[in-house]
């Protein structure tokens, strides 16, 4: 699979600019090609309510035609629960939720691999925040990469990242429900040199109410250099 070597560019006053003519905002732009829009609104109360996922959806598409920000090649991943409130019933039964803002996602696709998210964020208010974790990258080269049930090993023998509930001295028994291949981009500001494509897997966990993800990188071990701790391809690949 190709590997992508992430390109540079430092965020000019033009760049702000550019974002900023949407209005009244602040502006975060980074310089992978990453940035993050908060409009200056006043924060839902607790009794707003988040629109339905269909009212959602045409809130960001309406502001996405307008603005023209979804970048190239992007498709509709769905429409995802944002932040909530907790409060208990005047007859103190029960938990109950309401739901104050809800995250439209999209995403790219690179030889049907998903690479990216771009986050339209909506609440009783319209859009009030937009994300872009997607970076800007040009092709590097292309690796042999491990089979799916080698990534299961691989993790079984301790490699990878686990996110799960926590166990602080016991052992707890998982079952592997789901095991994709994307690209990882992590967190929108890491510094990272190349996007990779890792292994992410998911299951369920004995006696736990919270499931568990892993991962695991995608590319063969042997083309893997360990820098500053963290993994990047050496020029062996072809």
């Amino acid at each position: 699979m190709m590997v992508y070597e992430v390109v540079r560019e430092a965020p000019t006053r033009d760049t702000a600019r550019e974002l900023a003519d949407m209005g009244d905002l602040d502006v975060t732009a980074l310089d992978n090609g990453n940035y993050l829009l908060a409009f200056r609104v006043p924060p839902p109360k607790s009794t707003d309510q988040a629109p339905p996922d269909d009212e959602a959806l045409a809130l960001a598409e309406e502001f996405l035609d307008r603005t023209g920000l979804l970048p190239e090649g992007c498709e509709l991943l769905g429409v995802q629960e944002g932040d909530y409130i907790e409060y208990t019933g005047p007859d103190r039964e029960g938990i109950q939720k309401q739901v104050i803002s809800r995250s439209v996602v999209y995403t790219r696709y690179r030889s049907g691999i998903q690479d990216g998210v771009f986050t339209v964020r909506v609440n009783g208010g319209g859009v009030y925040e937009v994300l872009r974790n997607m970076r800007n990258t040009k092709p590097l080269a292309s690796y042999p990469i491990l089979s799916p049930a080698e990534a299961v090993a691989a993790l079984k023998a301790g490699d990878g990242v686990i996110d799960g509930p926590p166990s602080a001295d016991e052992t707890v028994e998982a079952t592997i429900e789901a095991v994709d291949l994307e690209y990882y981009e992590g967190a929108a500001a890491w510094g990272l040199d190349t996007v990779q494509p890792v292994y992410r897997l998911s299951g369920s966990v004995e006696g736990q109410s919270k499931g568990f993800t892993a991962q695991v990188p995608a590319v063969r071990p042997e083309y893997l250099a360990e820098e500053e701790g963290t993994s990047k391809p050496v020029s062996r690949g072809g």
